[in-house]
């Protein structure tokens, strides 16, 4: 008979924590420290579509920053912002008049205790100032510390006789000892920190409270791509040439060579709203400073840089993305 090795237990050299590390393959299965995942262009932004809700812009806006919205989705991201920036700076402005009625609190603390140290200085009630009191109390002790230098001084003599008669090994002996105790009785406040490091886990050592204060808002809603200040009056309407032939997955082209698209950089005309191409743009449009679809000037201002596409391969941009996770030391 046979014997069936599929019922045999394995090497342990073959099993999954056999060294005393992480290989690259069994740290890949596990969900362990950060890891960088390489985006594909499926999982990119495509060109023309709302950087908020991420389907094809209805009414698209541009902002000055060149990113592009749907005008619902960035007018409703505006409002929304607006309504929280109104309650943050309500709670801001509490937390300032707080601040103020505790500081004032505190002033008029002082200035009572003031008064009523002045009122008993007046009425007598004050003790004498400690510099005097310390002084008599010195003359007493000087009195008391000759009687006593007088009595003991033969005791004093014999004292240092003995501390000069003792080796240089009874010093280092008692050093060695000294530094071998656990907690040094020197001071309460060494003590404390020894303590402290020791048995933090004591709630005499717990970490105190500190009250958190709020930083001054701003002035704005800020924009959700670039962070910059936002206004409903700088947002640029765009009107997109769309591929008519594919209806399902529309696409951009370009308003003057009907070129799709895609990863190019492009450009847009505030004046008509029209998407063009950067090197169309460069030959046929920054020339004359004229609108090749209007015939309107234009000014420098009036060419916006928009936000190109990113495909996957490097070159084309940011293609990585980074997922954060704590590790256990």
């Amino acid at each position: 008979k046979y014997t069936n090795l599929t019922s045999m237990p394995s090497r342990h050299s073959k099993n999954a924590g056999d060294r005393h590390h992480f290989t690259y393959k069994e740290r890949e299965g596990l969900s362990y420290g950060t890891k960088n995942i390489r985006v594909g262009s499926d999982s990119q932004l495509k060109f023309g579509n709302c950087a908020l809700c991420l389907h094809f812009a209805q009414e698209p806006m541009a902002t000055p920053s060149g990113h592009i919205y749907c005008r619902e989705c960035i007018l409703e991201y505006i409002l929304k912002k607006t309504k929280e920036l109104k309650r943050y700076r309500a709670a801001y402005e509490l937390q300032n008049e707080q601040i103020r009625e505790r500081k004032l609190d505190e002033d008029s603390a002082k200035e009572q205790l003031k008064i009523e140290h002045f009122v008993k200085k007046q009425s007598g009630e004050v003790n004498l100032p400690q510099a005097t009191a310390k002084s008599s109390s010195q003359l007493k002790t000087n009195s008391t510390e000759l009687t006593i230098f007088n009595e003991k001084s033969n005791q004093q003599i014999e004292t240092i006789k003995r501390k000069i008669e003792e080796s240089d090994e009874t010093k280092k002996k008692k050093f060695i000892l000294k530094q071998k105790q656990s907690v040094d009785a020197t001071s309460i406040e060494e003590n404390r920190e020894i303590l402290k490091r020791s048995s933090f886990w004591l709630p005499s050592h717990a970490p105190e409270h500190i009250e958190k204060t709020l930083e001054p808002p701003d002035a704005r809603p800020r924009s959700p791509m670039s962070n910059n200040f936002i206004r409903a009056k700088n947002l640029i309407p765009v009107c997109f040439t769309v591929d008519k032939e594919n209806k399902k997955d529309p696409s951009v082209i370009c308003a003057v060579s009907r070129t799709e698209i895609n990863h190019q950089p492009a450009v847009l005309l505030a004046k008509s709203g029209q998407v063009i191409l950067k090197s169309t743009a460069d030959e046929f449009v920054v020339p004359s400073m004229i609108c090749p679809m209007t015939g309107a000037k234009l000014k420098k201002s009036d060419l916006v840089d928009l936000v190109k596409s990113v495909s996957g391969f490097s070159a084309s941009g940011k293609v990585e993305a980074n997922k954060y996770q704590p590790v256990m030391m």
